[in-house]
């Protein structure tokens, strides 16, 4: 196999990445009928052009070969600084995929070592994600733990 290329996303990455979202999305609550995949595929392409050109989203990806195999994805806001935090600039990790032919190969992992640096870079003060059972070990061993309060969750 050829050694991947780990980098941060361009705007000419975003149908890949548009795809491989799908790709999670599938894996993760089950297909869906084909207006359904259309109507979903031109709202993460909307949001992918949108965001990526504002820079309030970040992907660190895999490139094989012009290939994109494995992303994630950092989204930035701010909230007021704390004594803990003195910038108020917070990331929540997302959009975590790794194409099933190339996982178990440590790509999640040096993704999430890339994605971390960029956000100290630009004066981030923390990350936060969920993580699931199959995903927790990645996240550790890049540094994130438990945290301090119990997080909690509203759909509206």
């Amino acid at each position: 196999m050829t050694t991947p290329l780990f980098r941060l996303a361009t705007i000419t990455d975003i149908n890949q990445l548009v795809e491989l979202r799908l790709a999670m999305q599938i894996e993760v609550n089950g297909p869906r009928d084909a207006s359904v995949l259309k109507a979903y595929r031109d709202s993460v392409l909307e949001y992918f052009d949108r965001a990526l050109r504002q820079g309030s989203y970040v992907s660190a990806v895999a490139d094989v070969s012009g290939k994109i195999v494995s992303a994630n994805g950092l989204i930035f806001y701010e909230k007021p600084p704390s004594l803990t935090g003195a910038y108020g600039r917070v990331g929540y990790v997302t959009n975590v995929y790794t194409a099933p032919e190339w996982r178990g190969k440590g790509l999640a992992s040096e993704l999430m070592r890339l994605v971390v640096e960029h956000a100290r870079s630009v004066g981030t003060d923390k990350l936060h994600l969920g993580a699931t059972d199959a995903g927790i070990g990645v996240y550790e061993r890049v540094g994130f733990k438990p945290v301090r309060f119990p997080a909690l969750e509203l759909k509206i």
